[in-house]
């Protein structure tokens, strides 16, 4: 039997397949050996009249045809949005480059789909592990849901698989990814250190992994802020976009223009804060591409005088100590950035499409353009304000969770613990993976003892979801 893999276990996917492939050899108690997917040269014939139909039909032309799109019963739309989206900057500045990407993804989501039915009769493996599964390889995700063992891992979990033995009622890649309230009371005892917490991400946002390489500037002063009715938080314009869920909007960069043009109808005040990452070198073109795309959103309202742009990495603390909470509205499609707000005081908008349920009551939620809007007519005391217990119960899930994303069981953190402070240095800067590390072979860097070490503890602690 085999261990099935989309990506080639090189790099720190030697790390995470192999530990993936052990946990599965548990289940079944037998050895399995690791084959990468092979994939089909073509679609079948079926999904090639489906695609020209869609094409020539024009139904593409349209936001809401392409990002609801299904085949078979599989979502393939949103995933395909996101590809294109992810591998080309120009997707957002010019439409010939974006249809072209289009056609090209459309075209690769019928090869998965084709190499996924061959698959699925194939009895030579039972489980495998996918890659990230917010572009095109959620369709592999979307399509052996319920049908093999899956393995894969993204915020806010860490590396978690399906077992087809139990029985699911929620079968979307987000639905597995979101926080769930689980409707326990937290302890004081507990408080108190969540409360620290939040401080800590205040005071100290490099504290999250992907932020401890951030170089912030100074706060500069911003004429007559206290006047200003809303702080809109922008987001990556080509990373892990619709990782979430579908929510109306084909991207971060749609739901931004969408938000000012609204607000700019209503006459309102408006600051707009470009996310700190923007500026971190360490994410090397993405960092880039997403100031191109920013700059794109600039040059359409940098003329309009009650918007003002904030296109520097400052601390959130600083900008929202100077706001007046007491009318100022906080927006944010997905993030931390709403614990923040919610321990604050601030009153916010976000999106249902995010990392935890809207079950917990910290923000004013919306599903999609209709509830979005009408959440954005209200009046700053019609607004709800955040429960403390929710954020605190939500913040203990995410950041005390021993299994997830930031927990000590959690396969970044073994990885970190498991490596002498001159390899964790080189390979993890403030507990993220450095992007030139992710490239390189790993037998390079680690040696093959540390590695079996890695992956044997990795492999003890992956959950269910």
């Amino acid at each position: 039997m085999f261990f099935l893999t989309t990506i080639p276990e090189n790099s720190i996917y030697k790390l995470i397949v192999n530990s993936c492939r052990k946990h599965s050899e548990r289940i079944f108690r037998r050895k399995l050996d690791i084959k990468v997917i092979k994939k089909k040269r073509f679609p079948s014939f079926s999904f090639l009249l489906y695609f020209f139909f869609f094409i020539f039909s024009g139904k593409f032309f349209f936001k809401k045809n392409r990002l609801y799109q299904n085949y078979s019963g599989v979502e393939i739309g949103r995933f395909i949005i996101a590809e294109v989206l992810n591998n080309d900057s120009r997707s957002y500045s010019s439409k010939i480059f974006f249809y072209f990407n289009y056609l090209k993804s459309f075209f690769k989501a019928g090869v998965l789909l084709n190499t996924a039915k061959d698959l699925l009769n194939n009895n030579s493996f039972k489980s495998f592990y996918v890659d990230h599964c917010c572009y095109l390889n959620g369709i592999l995700y979307s399509f052996f849901i319920g049908k093999k063992i899956i393995y894969t891992n993204n915020h806010p979990r860490s590396i978690f698989y399906h077992d087809i033995k139990k029985i699911h009622f929620k079968k979307t890649y987000e639905d597995r990814l979101r926080i769930e309230k689980k409707f326990k009371i937290i302890k004081k005892s507990k408080i108190f250190k969540i409360r620290n917490f939040i401080k800590k991400l205040l005071y100290y946002p490099e504290t999250i992994p992907w932020m401890s390489r951030t170089k912030f500037k100074k706060y500069i002063n911003i004429p007559n802020i206290k006047d200003y009715d809303y702080v809109v938080y922008t987001h990556s314009f080509t990373d892990g976009q619709l990782l979430y869920g579908n929510d109306d909007f084909e991207s971060t960069f749609d739901w931004l223009d969408f938000t000012l043009n609204h607000l700019l109808k209503n006459n309102k005040k408006v600051l707009i804060k470009c996310h700190p990452n923007f500026f971190n070198k360490d994410f090397g073109y993405r960092a880039i591409w997403d100031r191109q795309v920013f700059d794109i959103i600039y040059s359409q309202y940098k003329h309009v005088k009650n918007f003002y742009f904030i296109k520097d990495s400052i601390k959130n603390l600083e900008l929202l100590k100077k706001l007046d909470k007491r009318k100022c509205v906080a927006i944010s499609h997905h993030g931390t950035v709403v614990l923040e707000l919610a321990y604050l005081g601030f009153k916010s908008i976000t999106s249902k499409s995010n990392f935890f349920s809207d079950a917990f009551n910290v923000s004013n939620f919306w599903k999609n353009k209709e509830e979005y809007i009408y959440q954005l007519n209200k009046n700053h005391a019609d607004l709800k304000n955040a429960n403390l217990q929710d954020l605190y119960s939500l913040v203990f899930e995410l950041f005390f969770d021993q299994k997830k994303f930031y927990g000590k069981y959690s396969f970044n953190k073994i990885v970190e613990n498991s490596l002498i402070p001159k390899l964790r240095k080189k390979i993890m800067p403030g507990g993220r993976f450095h992007n030139e590390f992710v490239k390189k072979k790993i037998n390079e860097i680690v040696p093959i003892n540390l590695q079996n070490k890695i992956i044997n503890k990795v492999s003890r602690v992956i959950a269910a979801d």
